[in-house]
């Protein structure tokens, strides 16, 4: 799974979707890097899968990622900088981003 997908939990069942699991037996495996760990809704993974005869299991291997390193001194930014920098590592939308920067300034500023 691409750690850029907008729906990780849209692809997981997509994929389900693709095989024939009416009254068999199945067991899945999602394969997942780390920062969509959390994302993942297997209550959603549970009801697509209750045409199956039986779950067998369901697992997620979450791939660990290197993190990246930022190319400047962290003490020079400032915690608006900090927290944009943090935002763009994540796959927050900019209107997101940038509405969480406005609160960040207005708690910063009392």
């Amino acid at each position: 799974m691409d750690p850029k997908d907008a729906d990780p939990n849209q692809t997981i069942l997509d994929q389900i979707k693709k095989n024939k699991i009416e009254d068999k037996i199945v067991r899945v495996i999602i394969n997942i890097p780390a920062e969509c760990e959390e994302e993942i809704k297997m209550d959603l993974v549970k009801k697509s899968l209750s045409s199956a005869n039986f779950i067998a299991g369901i697992s997620r291997n979450v791939e660990k990622v290197e993190r990246k390193r930022l190319d400047i001194e962290v003490e020079s930014l400032t915690p608006l900088q900090a927290l944009k920098k943090y935002f763009e590592s994540k796959k927050y939308t900019p209107q997101k981003q940038k509405l969480l920067e406005q609160y960040a300034a207005q708690l910063l500023e009392n």
